[in-house]
């Protein structure tokens, strides 16, 4: 029976993380200048960063805005300069502002930034074994649709089956999922959380841990054991996978829990 593939794209399908790094290190510099270099260390600025933007993270959700959004990420690397300046008593003006927003928005900048590999399973899972492919993205829909389009990946699958949302919650993959055919449903994502939401909704999870997001339990080893107990209970699948070539390697192991396959075959 044919399986339905729903990707993540940040750090699952394409390599994002490094494009927030980079603006990262311009901002350090920036900061490094305007105290005279020797006031802050790298580490003191990025810890700084880090606090600002889980902050913000936490704000917008609140708010009901998209908390992957740009904004979110402009307005941190905006604090953080702030933060410093008042902290060292340092004057700054409109201008310096603007250039340090400039620095945050090149992370919209869309470039080729497909993962090691992943062309080869898309192509593989497709093509070779038939199966369906979609993508379920948080973040800015514009933003998102557009680096589908520039790594490529709408030759893998209808337009209309990549959704960019704001939160992957349960009701919002059920709504996804809900005419599908659940027990063949595999979602594959680089944080725990939404595998977790995709359970509650029935479907089965294909965890490939980045480690680039500080807003997901990847480190947290009692979430996922958690997580995996959560997935036996239900009689759903739940694999772990170092890499995203993992998916070909394992293919046979992607399947519906024998529990389930045999519940619905009855």
């Amino acid at each position: 029976m044919n399986k339905t593939f729903i990707f993540d794209l940040d750090d699952t399908l394409i390599s994002t993380q490094h494009n927030y790094k980079f603006p990262q290190a311009k901002l350090a510099s920036a900061i490094m200048h305007k105290l005279n270099e020797n006031a802050v260390d790298l580490k003191t600025i990025g810890e700084v960063l880090e606090e600002i933007d889980m902050k913000n993270f936490e704000i917008f959700k609140k708010q009901g805005k998209i908390p992957y959004a740009t904004e979110r990420y402009i307005l941190s690397f905006q604090e953080t300069f702030e933060y410093f300046c008042k902290k060292y008593n340092k004057r700054y003006n409109e201008d310096e502002i603007r250039k340090i927003r400039n620095l945050a928005e090149k992370v919209s900048q869309t470039r080729n930034s497909v993962k090691k590999k992943a062309y080869d399973v898309l192509d593989y899972v497709k093509n070779t074994k038939k199966d369906k492919i979609m993508i379920c993205t948080r973040g800015e829909p514009h933003f998102q649709r557009e680096k589908v389009k520039v790594n490529g990946l709408y030759k893998y699958f209808n337009e209309n089956d990549c959704y960019v949302v704001n939160e992957k919650k349960a009701k919002t993959l059920n709504e996804i999922v809900k005419n599908l055919d659940k027990r063949n449903v595999f979602l594959v994502d680089n944080a725990p959380e939404p595998i977790q939401q995709g359970r509650l909704t029935g479907i089965n999870g294909i965890l490939i841990p980045c480690e680039t997001w500080s807003h997901e339990s990847y480190n947290d080893k009692s979430y996922i054991q958690k997580l995996k107990d959560d997935f036996a209970r239900s009689e759903l699948t739940f694999l772990e996978f170092n890499n995203i070539y993992d998916i070909i390697k394992n293919y046979d192991k992607i399947k519906a829990h024998p529990k389930q396959l045999k519940f619905f075959l009855k």
